[in-house]
């Protein structure tokens, strides 16, 4: 399939009328290939939609050719563009650049950029990035970083998951409580998350508005959603017990 008639379905996909309308003006400026679209991305003198709409191209292409000038688009101050970087990288999923979104989320003078790299963390799911990702949900400075970063720790089950998120459902900042609840209400049914009960206790009563409603409404939801696991996990193994015993009674008892 010709690059041209890929353009053309890619359009064909699209709703919005301005985004349809930059997508028309960028084919009308002579774009002919993926080497033309990194061109307009990194073109500093263009449209601002024009840039953006070639950044996004090139992760509905899939271009892998593109990965390196996606992360240099990627770690710099305009938030539209970092934003499109990252969901382009998303799309063109390649595992490689995990160790410098590593960094990125971590040394980038760039929040947009921490905040991008988080994202793609999430999705190019990688045991090197959990520490990054709690760092970030810890230490970073910009809570649009910390929210996302608890968001991606869905991805990372595990016991320093969970401490993290315990530790994050205190952050003073509500959209990063909110984030916290919710990333827990994603693991509420994993083994280990029952150390967050007591920061999602605490949180019943806030008021401050979340997504989903009240902090304290959605707190009180997952609340009760990690009681049912733990209630469901004794109840298994107390029928485990029981069921274990009545075996090994069968099995010792002696032959008439």
């Amino acid at each position: 399939m010709t690059f041209l008639r890929k353009i053309a379905g890619i359009r064909g996909a699209l709703r919005d009328p301005e985004r349809i309308d930059a997508l028309d003006v960028l084919i009308s400026t002579g774009v002919k290939g993926v080497a033309d679209l990194i061109g307009v991305g990194l073109d500093e003198n263009r449209d601002g939609r024009e840039r953006a709409m070639a950044v996004w191209a090139l992760g509905e292409l899939q271009a892998r050719a593109a990965t390196v000038p996606l992360l240099r688009l990627l770690d710099q101050p305009d938030r539209k563009l970092s934003y499109h970087a990252a969901a382009s990288l998303i799309g063109i999923g390649n595992q490689t650049i995990v160790p410098i979104l590593c960094r990125f989320a971590v040394d980038s003078p760039h929040w947009p950029c921490r905040a991008g790299a988080v994202w793609i963390l999430r999705e190019l799911v990688d045991r090197t990035a959990r520490p990054v990702l709690i760092q970030a949900l810890l230490k970073d400075s910009n809570p649009t970083v910390r929210k996302e970063a608890a968001v991606s720790l869905v991805s990372y089950p595990g016991k320093r998951t969970y401490m993290a998120l315990a530790e994050a459902l205190s952050d003073p900042v509500p959209t990063v409580r909110d984030a916290s609840v919710f990333a827990v209400g994603c693991l509420s049914s994993k083994s280990g998350v029952e150390v967050t009960q007591g920061g999602l206790r605490k949180l019943v009563r806030d008021r401050s508005v979340g997504r989903w409603g009240t902090i304290g409404s959605h707190a009180r939801d997952t609340v009760r959603a990690v009681s049912e696991y733990l209630a469901e996990r004794q109840r298994r193994h107390k029928t485990q017990v029981t069921s274990g015993g009545i075996r090994r009674q069968r099995a010792t008892k002696p032959r008439n």
